[in-house]
Order: structure tokens, then C-alpha cells, then sequence
């Protein structure tokens, strides 16, 4: 990559390796040439992750003349930024804040860059309904006419994809607890915890809530047949938003190896 065609880590985001009051996200690197895990900084997932809890620089923020913190998302989430960011002989990753992301140049005019993000917003249910293309010709397009600011944009929209996609799957969890809470009559936070775990598997459930991980059980029932059945009806919700999920991050690794290569 041309480093004159680049921007750091260090340079955009502050790292820190514990929880941070006003964190934006979390990044838990993996070994070289795998993407990372991104998540918003409140995710249950993380409550004994290690990785960087991550707080914008003044370079970061919601204004059209700043890198988005969801564009820096889905770069670092991005295959992308996984394979460019690795040591001299390509086995080992960079330690995160070494780590080079597209310079974005913020130039376009505002009226087509509007106009084209939501051409590449159309363009984009087009690809995941039939397969179609052009959204990756569109990007593309904006890269010949130095319009990275579009293609920020656009990875703006498809890292919300990816976080709509997680946010729909947490709903679904939360509802299956939230009938479990009110048939067995448990305290309905520590529900929520227990069906927000990363692994959801019925047998843990039963046995933490037959330990009393969420209060005293005022049904007399069998809770192995009860809980079998909620995860067994929630297991194909939770697999259709991980496809879709990751259909997404298959995109923004397209988009963003089209970026990391425009030179």
C-alpha cells in the first residue's frame, strides 16, 4: 500500500487494553491475515475479552469532514486490513496501532456525495437480493474519480448493516429470555445475561438456572425440556442474522480491499 495513501491507527484512535469510560468500540486482534472482532464498546460479548477498548481522536467523528467511527470499524474488521497490516515476512500481525488504514480525503461535493452513497445505499440491497454487482462498479468508479469520501460513506452504511444485524439478533435472544423470566417467575436482568452469552446452549441454561443463577424456580417443571425447546426455536433466528451478518462483512471486505489498493 502507498503509505502517502494511508493514515495510522494511533493517529485516529487512542487504545487502551481495559474498559474506558466513553470507549466507541472494542478490537480484539487475531493472528495474521484473520479479521479482527469488532464490536461496540457495550457488547456482552467482551465482559472477559481482552483486545482494545477504543476512544476517538479528533480526526474521528460524525461530521462530514472527519472519519466516521464506523468506517474505522469496518476497516479493521475487514480481511482487508488483516492481510495489508502484517510484519516484513508475513506471518505475524502488526500490533494494532501500527496499523495503516485508507487515507480518506474529504473533497467531494456535498450534493454528489450524497447523491452516490445512495446510489451505493440501492446498490447495495441490489447485491445481497440478486447478486447484482454494481455497487463494487460504483466504488470503483468513485475511486477513479478520487472520491474515496463516497467509499467512507458507504462503509459508514455497511458497518451499520453489520450492527443492525447483531442488534436484531440480541432482540431475539432478550424476547426468549424475557418469556423464560416471566414463566418461571426469575429476576429478568440475570435472564437476560444468561441468554446474552456468546454460546447459547440449553444444557448450561438449565443447569444455571436450576443452581439459581436468577432466583428461586416457582414452577415445579421440567426446566431441561423447557429450555431445549426455547433454544432450539431461537438457534435458526440467531443463524439467519449471522449469515446475514457475515454476507456483510463479506462485502466490506471487497469494498475495502478496493480502497487499500487504489493508489
Amino acid at each position: 500500500m502507498n503509505t502517502a495513501q494511508a493514515v495510522l491507527v494511533a493517529d485516529l484512535l487512542e487504545l487502551r487494553d481495559s474498559t474506558t469510560a466513553g470507549a466507541a468500540f472494542h478490537v480484539l486482534p487475531r493472528r495474521a491475515g484473520r479479521r479482527c472482532l469488532v464490536a461496540s464498546a457495550e457488547s456482552e460479548i467482551l465482559a472477559d475479552s481482552h483486545g482494545w477498548w477504543v476512544t476517538p481522536r479528533a480526526d474521528v467523528g460524525d461530521t462530514p469532514d472527519k472519519y466516521h467511527p464506523k468506517y474505522v470499524m469496518a476497516v479493521l474488521a475487514s480481511k482487508a486490513a488483516a492481510r495489508m497490516n502484517r510484519d516484513g515476512a508475513g506471518t505475524m500481525a502488526l500490533p494494532l496501532p501500527q496499523w495503516a488504514l485508507p487515507l480518506i480525503g474529504f473533497v467531494t461535493e456535498e450534493f454528489t456525495r450524497r447523491s452516490m452513497t445512495l446510489n451505493g445505499m440501492r446498490m447495495t440491497t441490489e447485491y445481497f437480493a440478486s447478486g447484482s454487482p454494481r455497487v463494487l462498479q460504483l466504488i470503483e468508479q468513485r475511486l477513479v474519480a478520487g472520491q474515496r469520501d463516497v467509499v467512507h460513506d458507504v462503509l459508514v452504511y455497511l458497518m451499520e448493516r453489520v450492527l443492525q444485524a447483531r442488534a436484531e439478533a440480541r432482540e431475539a435472544r432478550l424476547w426468549r429470555a424475557e418469556s423464560v423470566a416471566a414463566y418461571l417467575g426469575l429476576d429478568q436482568k440475570r435472564v437476560n445475561t444468561l441468554f446474552l452469552a456468546p454460546r447459547l446452549a440449553a444444557p448450561q441454561l438449565a443447569a444455571a438456572l436450576q443452581a439459581g443463577a436468577a432466583g428461586e424456580l416457582r414452577r415445579a417443571i421440567n426446566i431441561d425440556a423447557l429450555l431445549e425447546s426455547q433454544v432450539r426455536h431461537l438457534q435458526p433466528v440467531l443463524r439467519r442474522h449471522r449469515r446475514q451478518e457475515c454476507g456483510v462483512l463479506q462485502l466490506i471486505d471487497e469494498v475495502a480491499q478496493r480502497l487499500y489498493d487504489d493508489n
